[in-house]
């Protein structure tokens, strides 16, 4: 996470079939063709790398799935006139029925979608040649074509471009006097590390748009400009180069919150308080914006900005800072650089699974297991308020190997209604659940970002550790003492 300093339409989907959105990691540093953009004097980027301007200002499709029997996702986008810069007003998402409206912004989709969009953002064939302006044979316009996908919306108080008005000749001939300006800008030597990864003559003829529709002295000329150069900037981060530091005190500078600092090429996943390690799991592509300085970590919980990980608070249903403690259910935990380290002060029955195969007994005993399949972990053999299964596969990394992939907990015997922990985090129960949750027979919650708790009301505790691989502890009340198998 970062704040973006323009307001460019980026909005980053990972779409899946049906509901399920979810995010991929991806090591990969070139993915500028399957972007789409919108910017600054309406100028627009396609997935193809076509760009053109569009001066609309209803509400249009700006990218959807439409060569498939059901539509898996839309974005429609709105823009207004607004002195000094076009503003984008309202960004509607749809995916798989469900609609989101978001007020932050740039469309990625999938490779799976190539050849299969419409919209403003063109059909993503890798085609860029601006194919997306035929229609039965013959050449249409830009205001025809962005007319084309206007979504038709009652309440909307708007008019489309006339298309009679569309100049058969080049609109860029009449803003050729100010070709040297933005060459200049964009073709100097700071950007050469970008000018090997992305052509910038389509962002030099968006300037020479913005300059010639603007008159000198207006802070119009500045603020489109800025956004245009903050597009080229953006384009060569996503196509893998690394821009300049372009911005100065008196030209596009940037205020940052907090003691923030700027930087032209950041992660755009942010480390918190809350989760500290988040950019190890980002991809690797950058992105511009205001970021935490070195060695800090943003305080989510607080807002007081980037502060030392060892500052950070813990947060269980109110906030403890640092060296706090917090007895809940017989555990004392202190909090720790934003995370529970906790400890129990009973003396329960304990039994650990770890490594995979590596077991020890509620008495004590240990041995080492391999196996496929569905085990019984514990068991209430009295009363059956509990059976606690574990699945045992062969590791990926080492077959020879045995790792825990998950666990499940089967409370009064009722296999319907089983909870289950994945290593991948995930908890469910007829269906996902959000952590925390709590229901009248257990609480489950993550006391750190690498573990995970539950607890029941009858004295049974599991406490899941999931990295670097997924190891299980578990507490039995002296209740149940001969009373398990």
């Amino acid at each position: 996470m970062a704040w973006n300093i323009s307001t460019p339409c980026v909005l980053a989907l990972a779409l899946t079939c049906g509901l399920h959105v979810h995010a991929v990691r991806v090591r990969r540093s070139n993915h500028v063709s399957n972007i789409c953009s919108m910017w600054g004097n309406f100028h627009f980027k396609t997935f193809d790398g076509d760009v053109y301007q569009f001066q609309g200002t209803c509400e249009y499709n700006l990218v959807s799935d439409c060569h498939g029997p059901v539509q898996d996702f839309s974005v429609h986008v709105k823009r207004a006139e607004s002195p000094g810069n076009p503003e984008i007003t309202r960004v509607m998402v749809t995916i798989g029925g469900m609609s989101i409206e978001l007020t932050k912004h740039l469309v990625e989709v999938d490779s799976k979608y190539s050849n299969r969009t419409c919209g403003l953002c063109g059909d993503f064939n890798g085609v860029p040649v601006f194919d997306e302006l035929l229609s039965d044979g013959r050449v249409t316009g830009i205001i025809e074509f962005g007319n084309k996908h206007r979504i038709l919306n009652p309440n909307d108080n708007c008019e489309d471009p006339y298309e009679e008005f569309e100049s058969e000749t080049n609109p860029l001939d009449k803003c050729q006097p100010f070709r040297d300006e933005c060459s200049e800008l964009l073709l100097g030597e700071p950007w050469s590390f970008c000018r090997s990864v992305i052509s910038p003559e389509p962002y030099v003829q968006a300037c020479m748009m913005d300059k010639c529709m603007s008159r000198p002295g207006d802070t119009e000329d500045t603020v489109t400009l800025c956004s245009t150069l903050s597009e080229y900037s953006r384009q060569c981060s996503h196509a893998g180069g690394k821009p300049p530091n372009w911005r100065k005190p008196t030209f596009c500078a940037v205020m940052c919150p907090f003691n923030m600092e700027y930087s032209e090429s950041g992660s755009p996943c942010l480390d918190t308080c809350t989760h500290a390690d988040t950019s190890s799991l980002c991809e690797e592509h950058k992105i511009y914006g205001c970021f935490c300085p070195p060695g800090t970590v943003f305080d989510d919980i607080s807002k007081r900005g980037c502060i030392p990980q060892e500052q950070c608070q813990c947060k269980q249903n109110k906030v403890y800072n640092p060296g706090e403690v917090l007895h809940k259910n017989d555990e004392e935990c202190v909090c720790q650089q934003g995370k529970w380290n906790c400890k129990s002060l009973s003396i329960p029955g304990v039994c650990a699974m770890e490594e995979g195969s590596h077991f020890t007994t509620f008495d004590g005993k240990e041995f080492t297991f391999h196996g496929n399949c569905y085990y019984v972990l514990s068991k209430d053999c009295v009363d059956s308020k509990f059976i606690l299964l574990g699945q045992l596969i062969p590791c990926v990394a080492n077959p020879s190997d045995t790792c825990l992939k998950s666990i499940a907990l089967i409370l009064n015997n009722d296999k319907s209604n089983a909870l289950i922990i994945k290593d991948d985090g995930i908890v469910r129960q007829n269906g996902e659940l959000t952590v925390p949750y709590s229901s009248a027979e257990f609480t489950v919650f993550r006391p750190s970002s690498f573990h995970i708790m539950l607890q029941t009301s009858f004295g049974l505790q599991v406490q899941v550790q999931l990295v670097p691989l997924m190891q299980l502890y578990i507490n039995l009340d002296q209740s149940f003492h001969a009373k398990t198998c």
